[in-house]
């Protein structure tokens, strides 16, 4: 191969450079969101002797964040008595919150807990555990059930059915939420705004 000829990088190589970018470009963003954020707790910049200052600094300690595009190792500020600068990232956060909806809405569409591990260190060669998938899948569930038994009080200009078919369960576990017949009722809605299909 001479001078001029241009051999093109595999895929796979683009694809490890450009995560290798942008996890450094969100580590440079967030400790400089950091480092204002310390700048304020202790009333002065970095090296800076001001009289009156709140608080001082005292060294950064490294957590990782777990983001959409890998594992970013991040240095946290402390200060000697108002502790470290946490309100960016969020108080013991280990993943984005990008992540997270990544991790739920996979869960949605029917990846187990189990395969979940498999399928984020693919796309980001990061590893979830499947606790971690529970905990964060919890919090669907609440608002899933919250939506379930609410109550139905005001009127409804619409009505919007949907049903799914399932087998009768016979045993402790199926029959006893079926209604004789084998008809189990459940319920969800969304108020649309006043006003929004006005005059249809």
């Amino acid at each position: 191969m001479d001078d001029t000829e241009f051999e093109s990088p595999a895929h796979e190589e683009v694809q490890a450079d450009l995560r290798a970018l942008f996890r450094g470009a969100i580590r440079m963003t967030l400790e400089a969101l950091l480092e204002e954020e310390v700048r304020e707790l202790v009333g002065a910049g970095r090296w800076q002797r001001m009289v009156g200052r709140a608080d001082v600094r005292n060294g950064s300690y490294l957590r990782t964040l777990v983001t959409t595009a890998g594992a970013v190792d991040v240095a946290v500020p402390r200060t000697r008595h108002s502790g470290s600068a946490g309100d960016v990232l969020g108080r013991y956060k280990r993943r984005s919150g990008e992540l997270d909806e990544a991790i739920t809405s996979a869960y949605v569409q029917g990846v187990s807990t189990r395969r979940m591990g498999k399928v984020t260190r693919a796309l980001m060669g990061e590893a979830v555990s499947r606790s971690t998938v529970s905990r964060v899948t919890r919090t669907l569930e609440e608002k899933v059930e919250a939506l379930r038994t609410q109550p139905l009080t005001q009127a409804f200009p619409y009505l919007y059915l949907d049903a799914t078919f399932r087998r009768r369960q016979v045993g402790a576990h199926g029959a006893e939420r079926l209604r004789p017949g084998g008809l189990r009722c459940g319920r969800g809605w969304t108020p649309a705004p006043a006003g929004r299909d006005a005059g249809r």
